[in-house]
């Protein structure tokens, strides 16, 4: 029988205690390297105080993982820890002996776990902590011990986590993210953090933060996209590297931010409730950019008064109630400016301090009236765009602009009248588009102009005349003029040369081409189409070189081609028949008219101004497409200058010639004989009978058969007019019996 002898006091107990755990530890090992428990047979198995490597912890599926129990014995991972995945662990109190993490700290995806207790010992991480999509998780407090972590910390995805508490002791940490958990509402913890990298608080349910209370500062990003209504918790905040970027729906202005004194870049987005920018008034420059997009409560820029130097961009966008820029009147700007789509702002007065820009782009504020704040801008080195500001009438406050490096657009600017304001601009380095600005009747303001380095296109419905671009000397690209009301193209007779193309197009009032007189050479194609009152093209005498083709078409008052008498060479554009297809693939020199009715020069018979050219650089039949003008010579009648002379002598002698009425007297039928079996085009062709009155008793339109039905006029004489594009070719009388 064996005796037991029963321990009667304290000390013996506490002596025994000690000594079981000491000979726990004893017969604890060092695992090195690696070590993956994929079951609860493996952690049951466990019996290691320290795992040089990483230790991961993953359940298999058949055999899930509730308890961490026998891992009391860990003290330290000389790697990462990662506890994934493990859809029945509910807690970690069996970490409850580690202190120490020599690499990352990972939980990740662990849906049933409710609470990280078992960590309070835990007291240094190597890299990083990262707490990602743990559904049951409702706290952190249990890592307040830990007091170095030297990458970053990631909570994310964590749903029913309320509060971000705990993280007390961390002092240093490159980057903070917490972000997307859909129950976080505040953040207490994180309250003994002075210095980081990087921060971003977003996507979030947070109404309130409380931690983060010491931070001084943030050497790159700070990113906060919430609901709160108050900064008070960074009211140590003194520095931001890099961007600082707020969307905060509730937020009114950034009181708590009064030690905030050095920032790379400010962005303010979607803060729809704030009002002002009191708060940033220690603020004196930015390195970065300044931008305030869709922030709709905001009126002014107040907060901002100190700002002397913005080393990038403004951006000023969709701000609907902004209204005052005068907080910027000391800044200067080292890149571009954008102000749009700010329907309450009227005036730029503010913008003063800015001399130079990279690009400017103003476009879509409807009440934007005043240009006079970009008074002291001198040059832009890249775009210059002014469109869509419906109520900008002239461009006063531009005086003292010289150059712009770029391309330049003025267009859609409807109550824009002139461009006076602008009157010292020399050169434009890219192309300029003065398009759909309704009330412009003028270029007055571009009068000291000498230069544009890329392609000009002016379509204006207003615009009746370009006479102040009189000292244009050069166009680097193509020349495009559509003015529905343009009535002359003087204000060109300063350019030689054109290295691009010249199109003439839909400017219904233009009679002739003057102003053109000095173009001697058109390196890229020559189009002049549908420009309804051309008679002529005269204005082009001094042009003797086309690069590519010409084409002339739908300009139902143009009669001859007299302008292109000297053209000596053309070369030739590629082009698509009427079928669009590879099959009628044609290098095509000249065209005059068209495979289609619209397309032809309804009037225009005398084509003998191109003969001379079509032999001096042999273009050949293939090359050429003359049809639906009035008259539509043969290649070899163009061809020769003799033949082609003869054969437009007179459309009315032709046709008198070969036109036959009969009988004459008539009773019932009467017949019309025309030539147009031949080169002539019949879809202008009207009959018309008046009686001894004036008085019109019978029309016919587009005249194509031969018998006129008189039966229905009753005897006597009457006077008959055939006309041909609206040209009397013959009149005479007849008698009806």
């Amino acid at each position: 029988m064996k005796t037991i002898t029963r321990l009667k006091s304290l000390p013996q107990i506490i002596t025994l205690c000690l000594f079981i755990n000491c000979v726990m530890h004893l017969n604890a090992q060092v695992y090195n390297g690696d070590l993956t428990l994929n079951s609860q047979s493996d952690v049951d198995n466990f019996s290691y105080s320290e795992v040089t490597g990483n230790l991961i912890i993953i359940e298999n599926s058949a055999t899930p993982i509730s308890n961490l129990t026998t891992l009391s014995t860990l003290t330290q991972v000389g790697g990462n820890l990662f506890v994934n995945n493990n859809t029945q662990l509910t807690d970690v109190a069996g970490l409850s002996g580690l202190t120490t993490i020599g690499g990352s700290l990972q939980f990740y995806g662990n849906n049933s776990l409710t609470s990280l207790t078992g960590l309070n010992n835990l007291a240094s991480v190597g890299s990083g902590i990262t707490i990602n999509n743990n559904d049951s998780l409702t706290s952190l407090s249990a890592l307040n011990a830990v007091s170095s972590s030297n990458n970053i910390v990631v909570i994310q995805g964590n749903d029913i986590l309320s509060d971000a508490d705990g993280l007390n002791a961390i002092q240093n940490a490159n980057t903070v993210t917490i972000s997307y958990n859909n129950g976080l509402q505040t953040i207490s913890g994180f309250t003994g953090l002075q210095t980081l990298e990087s921060i971003t608080i977003n996507n979030n349910a947070i109404t309130s933060i409380s931690g983060f209370n010491v931070l001084s500062t943030v050497q790159n990003s700070l990113t906060i996209n919430e609901d709160i209504s108050s900064l008070n918790f960074l009211s140590q905040l003194t520095t931001v590297g890099d961007d600082l970027t707020f969307s905060n729906t509730a937020l009114i202005n950034f009181s708590g931010l009064s030690s905030l004194s050095s920032v790379g870049g400010l962005a303010l987005l979607y803060n729809n409730s704030l009002l002002s920018l009191v708060g940033l008034e220690n603020i004196t420059s930015l390195s970065k950019a300044l931008y305030l997009f869709d922030n709709t409560s905001i009126t002014s820029l107040d907060g901002l008064d100190n700002l002397t130097a913005i080393g990038e961009d403004i951006s000023l966008q969709f701000n609907d109630s902004l209204t005052d820029l005068s907080a910027l009147t000391n800044a200067t700007v080292g890149g571009s400016l954008f102000i749009s789509y700010n329907n309450s702002l009227s005036s730029l007065d503010g913008l003063q301090g800015i001399t130079q820009l990279i690009s400017l782009h103003i476009y879509n504020n409807l009440s934007l009236s005043d240009l006079t704040g970009l008074s002291s801008l001198v040059t832009t080195t890249s775009y210059f765009l002014i469109e869509d500001n419906p109520s900008l009438s002239d461009f006063s406050g531009f005086g003292n602009l010289v150059s712009i490096g770029g391309y330049a657009s003025i267009e859609g600017n409807t109550s824009l009248t002139s461009l006076s304001g602008i009157n010292n601009l020399v050169s434009i380095g890219g192309g300029l588009s003065i398009d759909m600005n309704n009330d412009i009747i003028s270029l007055t303001g571009l009068e000291s102009l000498s230069s544009i380095g890329g392609n000009f296109y002016l379509r204006d419905s207003d615009l009746t005349s370009i006479a102040a671009l009189s000292n244009l000397m050069s166009i680097g690209g193509d020349v495009t003029i559509r003015g529905e009301v343009l009535n002359s193209l003087t204000g060109f007779e300063g350019l030689t040369s054109l290295p691009g193309a010249l199109e003439i197009s839909f400017s219904n009032v233009l009679t002739d081409l003057t102003g053109l007189d000095n173009i001697t050479s058109v390196g890229g194609e020559l189009t002049i189409n549908n420009n309804a009152n051309l008679t002529t093209l005269m204005g082009l005498e001094a042009l003797t070189s086309i690069g590519q083709c010409l084409t002339i078409k739908g300009n139902t008052s143009l009669i001859n081609l007299e302008g292109l008498n000297n053209v000596n060479s053309i070369g030739a554009c590629f082009f698509y028949g009427p079928g669009r297809s590879t099959s009628n693939f044609n290098s095509i020199a000249i065209t005059i008219g068209g495979f289609f009715a619209n397309e032809g020069n309804g009037n225009l018979y005398d084509l003998c101004a191109l003969s001379s050219l079509i032999a001096s650089v042999e273009v050949s039949e293939s090359e050429l497409i003359i049809a639906n003008n009035l008259y539509n010579p043969s290649y070899l009648e163009v061809q020769s200058t003799s033949s082609c002379a003869n054969a437009a002598l007179s459309i009315e002698e032709v046709m008198l010639d070969e036109i036959h009425i009969y009988p004459n007297p008539v009773v019932d039928v009467l017949n019309v004989e025309l030539p147009f079996s031949g080169n002539f085009e019949t879809s202008n062709t009207n009959f018309s009978i008046y009686d001894l009155s004036g008085k019109l008793v019978i029309h016919v339109d587009q005249l194509s058969q031969s018998t006129i039905n008189l039966s229905q006029l009753n005897p006597g004489v009457y006077f008959y007019v055939l006309e041909v594009s609206d040209l009397t070719v013959i009149n005479g009388k007849i008698l009806k019996k």
